[in-house]
């Protein structure tokens, strides 16, 4: 029988038996184990802290310059010396700090799927809980 994949009459440089060995040690040295499926979830915990604290301290600050009103990003004292450049540049400088929290809620959002993902494989690779979550 003739199979195409194994042919390496016309790969004269050889690239096919390369790829093929590649793909072997690739699967070899990608072993998922119980200790590296925990590993990766302590990593992503330290991760999902780090958001949880930027988000914090993004909020913090929004609510400090409101408290403060429209006088502290432009320094201006009075309200009748503000022009429309002004007006529009605080704008804008507040539209980018909710935005910087929306990415933050969505990069934390994906590291929480990505958290949920690695509970579901620790419970196949670890079926009697010898490497607990709360360790």
């Amino acid at each position: 029988m003739f199979v195409a994949a194994q042919d390496d009459f016309f790969d004269r440089t050889g690239n096919t038996r390369r790829e093929r060995k590649q793909k072997k040690v690739d699967a070899a040295t990608n072993v998922i184990n119980a200790q590296s499926v925990w590993a990766q979830q302590q990593l992503l915990q330290l991760k999902i802290q780090r958001i949880q604290r930027q988000i914090v301290e993004e909020e913090l600050r929004q609510q400090e310059l409101k408290a403060l009103g429209p006088d502290a990003e432009t320094g201006t004292k009075d309200t009748q010396d503000v022009d429309a450049l002004d007006a529009f540049m605080q704008d804008v400088s507040t539209t980018i700090e909710e935005d910087k929290v929306k990415v933050l809620r969505k990069e934390l959002d994906g590291l929480k799927h990505e958290q949920q993902r690695l509970m579901k494989l620790m419970e196949l690779v670890d079926p009697m809980k010898f490497f607990q979550v709360n360790r």
